[in-house]
């Protein structure tokens, strides 16, 4: 089987090909979480090929690993929505306005966020956990972003017999 790992390794610093840009509001600190083993283990892999990576996290967030710039920009976890109740139609409906805010929040320091990190379009925006809220303020800043300047976006869905990177958990 080919393998591009070599593609990566032992490149000067200047030429280093691409950033990763890892968004994940959910991923607050080590307790075992999906999202904390997520971020933690992706990041591992991506900086083992020498690739820049940086995380757009919760504001609460306490995780850190060393050589990545993480930015708690985030105000809500994907838990919330069970956490407060918020989980029938009839709630959501009721908090229609409340989303519209936070979405509009999110595109805002997202926005930030790929401005403050020079976002090219060789880079690339992961999403470790499938986030509805994440994906809708993605989609608007994209239709607020000349297209030679977006990101490739790869997002995680669930699948069947998870491996360790996900955190074992039937995804």
């Amino acid at each position: 089987m080919y393998r591009q790992e070599h593609y990566f390794r032992n490149r000067p610093e200047s030429q280093k090909l691409m950033k990763v840009i890892i968004l994940s509001p959910s991923a607050i600190d080590q307790n075992n979480s999906h999202d904390a083993n997520a971020l933690l283990n992706h990041t591992s892999i991506f900086l083992d090929n020498d690739i820049d990576v940086v995380w757009g996290v919760n504001r609460s967030s306490n995780l850190a690993k060393p050589s990545v710039v993480a930015h708690r920009i985030f105000d809500y976890s994907i838990y919330d929505d069970f956490k407060y109740g918020r989980i029938n139609l009839k709630k959501r409906i009721r908090y229609f306005f409340y989303y519209q805010k936070l979405i509009s929040k999110t595109v805002d320091a997202l926005s930030d966020l790929f401005s403050k990190e020079s976002i090219r379009s060789t880079d690339h925006v992961f999403l470790p956990t499938a986030d509805w809220l994440m994906l809708r303020a993605l989609y608007k800043l994209h239709k607020q972003t000349p297209l030679e300047c977006w990101p490739s976006l790869h997002v995680e869905l669930m699948f069947d017999k998870a491996n360790w990177m996900t955190g074992g958990y039937p995804y």
